[in-house]
């Protein structure tokens, strides 16, 4: 769950906003596959790289491409003074301790890949509109974005990136996207329509609505824990 209030982003600028089409900054989930119940999360995000989280709160994450001698991070979310561990690897030498969660994040990947039983992925209308070739994946002068945390709700999957943007898809396939760094929260109904900033569109009453559950449901999620983390 969730350990900071992402809701300091203003909800009066979804309708400003909302025809403004999704910036390359604004990486998110593509596809995931929700295996909680045994080994963890997998996902894909829009800018090609592949996560695993496990049910101990380690992460696995890498671009596939970079996978033939090159290199995974690996991600520990058990804090360290306060700060979370992230070391990276080569997929030739690695740890006898993280053998079996390579092994896994393998397995995942081919599920993903391949879009087998139990993936779930987003619009295509919205896995079309990431630039990757602009996007810098060697990890060696930016710092990958990852899925930081996620929860689950009966309405909802929510993703709180490495870079506070937080996704939260619905289960009809609607989605909405809060960006706090340009103040903007938008909104993408189940047809993969960015929704239209004219107060008579028949979508904003729906989008008014589900943005008032997310809030009520991360500002829950906030209170329960009462730890701020970044």
């Amino acid at each position: 769950m969730f350990r900071n209030n992402p809701f300091h982003t203003s909800f009066s600028s979804i309708r400003k906003h909302a025809q403004r089409p999704l910036t390359i900054n604004e990486i998110f989930v593509v596809k995931w596959l929700d295996y909680n119940s045994k080994y963890g999360m997998g996902y894909l995000l829009s800018n090609g790289l592949l996560g695993v989280i496990f049910n101990d709160n380690t992460q696995i994450f890498s671009f596939p491409q970079q996978q033939d001698g090159g290199y995974f991070e690996y991600f520990n979310q058990k804090l360290k003074d306060g700060k979370d561990l992230l070391t990276v690897f080569n997929f030739k030498k690695y740890p006898q301790s993280l053998e079996t969660k390579v092994k896994l994040y393998f397995y995942f990947q081919e599920y993903l890949e391949k879009n087998r039983t139990g993936v779930s992925v987003i619009s295509s209308f919205l896995i079309n509109t990431t630039d990757k070739e602009n996007i810098n994946i060697n990890g060696n002068s930016v710092a990958p974005v990852y899925i930081h945390r996620w929860m689950k709700t009966e309405q909802a999957i929510f993703f709180k990136m490495s870079n506070k943007i937080v996704q939260v898809i619905f289960k009809d396939g609607a989605m909405l996207i809060i960006n706090p760094f340009e103040n903007t929260s938008r909104y993408i109904n189940k047809n993969g329509e960015i929704n239209n900033s004219d107060s008579n569109d028949p979508d904003v009453d729906e989008m008014l609505q589900r943005v008032s559950y997310v809030k009520s449901e991360l500002n829950e999620a906030w209170r329960s824990l009462n730890v701020d983390d970044s």
